[in-house]
């Protein structure tokens, strides 16, 4: 089985699930039991601060929004840049280049709202598939891989979908931009 754990899966163009439409999902775990994955471009409406004070008497000192991380519910999952509280290292840092590790611990994560690490994003629910359920989508081509950065994953943006797709499949991205025209392929000229 060829893992994709630590990639980020880009939503197909023709992906119609609403679940997924024109998402980035970055892979947390990827075995031959299942996957976990967040996807990465879906904030929701609630701040981090006002949900940490409906369950929580902690102090929190982060800004930003909770992102719906897909549609299974589950616990406060959290992507970080601190080694501490590392549940899972998703991206490994190399010299200069930061990692992002991920925890749902409770305490882990009580203490990274107390005093939270220079990059950290809270999701609430989190994509999740069955055994070999991944690996068959990527077969039927719905999702297209490329490696994960941690600008990709604590910088998106709501745009981060197209600005992927630009960069990895600029045909796929052409048909969005100017539907009904196909693209020329340079490769045919």
């Amino acid at each position: 089985m060829d893992s994709k754990s630590g990639k980020l899966i880009l939503a197909g163009a023709d992906m119609v699930d609403p679940n997924f439409a024109q998402t980035v999902t970055l892979i947390v775990e990827h075995t031959a039991e299942g996957a976990l994955g967040l996807v990465l471009n879906r904030p929701s409406q609630t701040l981090v601060n006002e949900a940490w004070r409906r369950v929580e008497d902690g102090p929190c000192l982060l800004e930003g929004w909770v992102h719906q991380g897909g549609p299974c519910p589950g616990p406060l999952m959290v992507l970080h840049d601190a080694e501490r509280q590392a549940q899972v290292d998703v991206i490994v840092g190399e010299g200069e280049r930061i990692g992002v590790s991920f925890t749902a611990d409770a305490d882990d994560i009580r203490e990274l709202m107390a005093s939270p690490p220079d990059r950290l994003r809270c999701f609430a629910g989190y994509a999740g598939w069955g055994a070999g359920q991944l690996n068959d989508e990527l077969e039927r081509s719905s999702w297209i891989v490329t490696d994960a950065t941690a600008e990709a994953i604590f910088d998106s943006g709501p745009d981060l979908w197209k600005r992927l797709l630009r960069r990895i499949n600029p045909t796929q991205a052409a048909l969005l931009d100017n539907p009904g025209i196909v693209p020329q392929d340079p490769s045919m000229n």
